[in-house]
């Protein structure tokens, strides 16, 4: 199973959370690796989602918060939960402004715990 597949089947879980509409994967240099929109979409989101991971590690060193562990954005309709995992690329999940954002914080977590075990056991793509 490639990383590819194993984010296939983690969007799947976030999906049964029924505010959840969109999950990317992204190298951390702004590279679309999985996402579900067409393909002219994937380049921007990956690269705002590589800079919201710079911007929350330069924030988290400015104001002594510890190492980064992403972030989360808000915006008028939508959340964003941008996570680092540990093989080199981030997990995003974007959801409607009415989720349980902290029940869904949890569940990126374990799952970005899950696609850095899947890339650990089956090598890079």
């Amino acid at each position: 199973m490639s990383l590819r597949e194993a984010a296939a089947e983690v969007a799947a879980v976030l999906h049964r959370v029924p505010e959840v509409s969109r999950v990317i994967v992204a190298s951390r240099d702004g590279l679309p690796l999985f996402d579900e929109v067409q393909l002219e979409a994937r380049d921007h989101a990956a690269a705002a989602t590589a800079t919201a991971l710079g911007v929350a590690a330069v924030a988290s060193d400015t104001l002594a918060l510890g190492a980064s562990q992403g972030s989360i954005l808000v915006g008028d309709e939508s959340v964003a939960i941008v996570r680092p995992l540990d093989c080199g690329y981030s997990l995003t999940v974007v959801a409607d402004a009415v989720v349980d954002v902290g029940d869904l914080h949890r569940r990126v977590r374990r799952l970005a715990r899950d696609l850095d075990d899947a890339q650990a056991a089956f090598g890079a793509d």
